[in-house]
């Protein structure tokens, strides 16, 4: 029952401390809030979340993380660095053309 930014403070600190099972329990709350008045910090949720399968070596997840954030996302901060990351988890699972289509000089 409690907001989603307060919600997301208790994933970021359990996310610190490499608890990533806590943090992504926290984040699942948030993902999955209907709040008009959080939209950003449901957005930040995902874009965690995909930190999270990233480390884990989860890149499928990540990538359907990463694409939830960058489609909920209102701000222009961590656009660059997400779609980075997304590009690199397609990299990992072998989407040479995926990487590619994001990444043209590469």
């Amino acid at each position: 029952s409690h907001n989603p930014l307060y919600l997301y403070q208790k994933a970021l600190v359990l996310f610190d401390k490499k608890d990533f099972d806590g943090a992504w329990e926290f984040l699942d709350a948030v993902t999955s809030a209907n709040n008009r008045d959080f939209l950003q910090t449901v957005a930040y949720g995902f874009f965690v979340k995909g930190e999270i399968a990233f480390l884990n070596n989860d890149f499928e997840k990540a990538i359907v993380q990463y694409r939830s954030f960058l489609n909920k996302t209102c701000l222009t901060e961590y656009l660059g660095y997400a779609n980075f990351k997304l590009a690199l988890a397609e990299r990992m699972l072998g989407h040479r053309k995926e990487f590619r289509k994001e990444f043209p000089l590469w």
